[in-house]
Parts: C-alpha cells; structure tokens; sequence
C-alpha cells in the first residue's frame, strides 16, 4: 500500500486502508534521510522508537522476528534539506534518522491496536542537501540524489524476502 509523502497523507491513506482490511502487524518500509554522518546512504534503519518532531510524541516500535532494531526515527512534517538543519534535528532529538511518514503511521496503528515495525532505507545522508531552486548550494545535489536513488531501490526490493523469511 502506497499512502503518500508528508505526515497527513501517511496518516490519512493508513486509516483509509484499515477500513478495507485489518492486518496483524504493520510494516512500514520505505525511505529516510540520514543524521548521522556515520550511516551510509543504502544503510537499513531499523528504529527501536520513534518520535514526533512536531510535538515530541514517542512510539516504541514493535520487534520483528529475527530482526535488531536500534536507535530513533524522527518524523518531521517538512524536508530536513540541509546538513545544517539534519544536524541541528539530531541533536535535538537525539535521533538516527529522519522522515515525514513513519510517526504517523505509528499513531493510526496504535490507535488501531496493531503493532508497527518500521524499515526504512536511507536516501540522503547527514552530509547531503535535498536539491531545492531557493539554495544554489544545492543544485548540483540532483545527480547524487539520483544516484542515491537508485541504491536505496536496490535495498527497498531486498527488504520483501529478508522480512517473509524472518517470520
């Protein structure tokens, strides 16, 4: 199921979803943006909790068989685009990773009662800027964006198999 980019799209396209079908747990597997200059792009984030970057609302994810998960997903309703604000986002929130949907996924689930696991791949690194036209200091982040891309496609299509075989 494909629900949107950004809190509100997420969060509305699940309650749509549940009113077809209920599941037993929810995976929700897609794309994050690296805060730590450590991880590289390609990398799985696999967080333990997640936390709300609007209202500092905390979820602990439900564990996977077979699977570690560690470390904090922060969910934020606009683009982290710059290294500056991807820094200045882990030391407030003391988090790992960075996204628009995952939290609010994670709220329609609990509200739900279903457990949620959250996988997600990271596309853009700590170091990387989201190309925008306003930051000419961007621009030339198009081609790495797209390269980048296409690694974390490679990963996402991983994640099917690896997730039916650890149950």
């Amino acid at each position: 199921m494909v629900t949107g980019a950004g809190p509100e799209r997420a969060g509305d396209g699940l309650e749509a979803a549940l009113k077809e079908s209920r599941p037993n747990h929810i995976v929700a597997i897609g794309l994050c943006g690296g805060l730590n200059p450590a991880d590289p792009i390609g990398a799985y984030a696999i967080p333990e909790e997640l936390v709300a970057g609007y209202d500092d609302a905390v979820y602990a994810c439900a564990p996977w068989p077979g699977v570690k998960a560690h470390g904090r997903l922060l969910s934020v309703g606009k683009l982290a685009a710059t290294p500056q604000e991807k820094s200045r986002l882990r030391a407030l929130h003391h988090a790992r990773w960075v996204d628009m949907e995952t939290f609010a996924w994670a709220s329609v689930a609990e509200r739900h009662g279903i457990p949620l696991t959250a996988i997600r791949v990271i596309v853009d690194g700590a170091w990387d800027y989201i190309p925008t036209w306003r930051v000419r200091k961007s621009w030339a982040s198009v081609l790495t964006l797209v390269a980048h891309a296409w690694v974390a496609h490679r990963r996402l299509r991983a994640i099917g198999p690896r997730i039916l075989c650890a149950r």
